[in-house]
C-alpha cells in the first residue's frame, strides 16, 4: 500500500500517528507504517508517537541519520515553558506559582496542563489547596494517573513502581530480593518514558513526583499492604 501512496505525495507532507503502541504488531496498519518509515521520499516526514518501543526496527534509518528520537526527559517542560503557560492562563497570576507548578508536576506535560487548568478555574487563588486536591481520589490528576498511566502497565511494572514509591531513592542493592529478578531490566524503558528519574551514575532511580504522590494514596497502596512491604524491606 505504501508503494502506491508515496508516488502521490506531490508536496511536503507531515504525517503524525499517535498511540502506535495500541496497534497489534501483526496488523496491516503496522505493515503500512513500517513501509512508510522506510521510504526515501523527501517530501514525506513521518512522526510516530508511542509509549512502547515500535513493533519494527528503524536501525537502518538510525544509522543513516534519517531518524530523530525524543523520549520523555527531552519533552519535559522547563521553567520558561511552565511560566509561559501560566502567563497565558493567568495573566495577573502570582509569579511564585511557576515554582509551585514545576515542583508539583515535575515537568510532565500532561500534569502541567492539568495543574494549570485547575489554577485557572479558581483564578490562581488557594493554589496550595487546589494542588493538594488534584492528586487525591476524584481529582483530575489522580484520575489521569490511574487510568492513563498505572492501569495501562503490566503487573510487573506496577509492582516495580510500588517498590520505588516505598524505597524513595532506590539502587540495585535496595531492589535486590524485593521484586522479580527481571524487574530492574524494565528501568531503562521507564526512564525513557518519564515515569522514573535516573540519578547520577545511572545506578539510582526514583519515581517522578506525580507518581510518587499517587502511590502515597491509601486506595492505591493501602496501609496494610504498605506495612507488609516495609516489613519485607526491614527483614532483608
Amino acid at each position: 500500500m505504501a508503494a502506491r501512496l508515496l508516488p502521490r505525495v506531490r508536496r511536503r507532507l507531515l504525517l503524525v500517528v499517535d498511540d502506535v503502541h495500541e496497534l497489534p504488531p501483526d496488523s496491516g496498519a503496522v505493515t503500512v507504517l513500517r513501509e512508510l518509515a522506510g521510504h526515501t521520499v523527501d517530501r514525506l516526514q513521518l512522526v510516530l508517537l508511542s509509549r512502547r518501543p515500535l513493533p519494527f526496527s528503524l536501525a537502518r534509518d538510525r544509522g543513516r541519520g534519517r531518524l530523530t528520537e525524543l523520549h520523555a526527559p527531552e519533552l519535559a517542560l522547563g521553567a520558561l515553558e511552565v511560566d509561559a503557560l501560566l502567563d497565558a492562563a493567568l495573566p495577573n497570576g502570582d509569579p511564585a506559582l511557576g515554582a509551585l507548578v514545576r515542583e508539583h508536576a515535575d515537568g510532565w506535560p500532561a500534569a502541567v496542563r492539568i495543574v494549570v487548568e485547575a489554577l485557572r478555574s479558581v483564578d490562581g487563588r488557594d493554589a496550595a489547596a487546589v494542588l493538594d486536591r488534584l492528586g487525591r481520589p476524584g481529582g483530575p490528576l489522580y484520575e489521569y494517573l490511574a487510568e492513563e498511566v498505572v492501569d495501562q502497565e503490566p503487573a510487573p511494572v506496577r509492582e516495580l513502581l510500588r517498590w520505588l514509591a516505598l524505597l524513595g531513592d532506590a539502587d540495585p542493592a535496595s531492589l535486590a530480593g524485593t521484586i522479580d529478578a527481571g524487574a530492574p531490566a524494565l528501568l531503562p524503558d521507564l526512564v525513557r518514558r518519564g515515569l522514573v528519574r535516573e540519578g547520577p551514575g545511572r545506578d539510582r532511580w526514583s519515581l517522578v513526583r506525580p507518581l510518587r504522590e499517587h502511590f502515597a494514596q491509601d486506595d492505591v497502596l493501602p496501609a496494610r499492604r504498605r506495612a507488609a512491604l516495609h516489613g519485607m524491606i526491614a527483614a532483608r
